[in-house]
């Protein structure tokens, strides 16, 4: 699969257990725990939509 799924939560464990099931079923994923930390991939992502 092709599709980037980005998970962005302030708990570790959650943000961990997300991540590895969404890559064990095919996806590209990222994870983030602050907002702070997703905003410029964010940025990135729209600026190439």
């Amino acid at each position: 699969m092709n599709k980037l799924i980005v998970v962005v939560d302030d708990e570790p464990d959650i943000v961990k257990l997300i991540t590895y099931h969404l890559k064990k079923e095919g996806f590209k994923v990222r994870g983030f725990m602050m907002v702070r930390l997703y905003l410029p991939l964010l940025r990135i992502l729209f600026s190439i939509l």
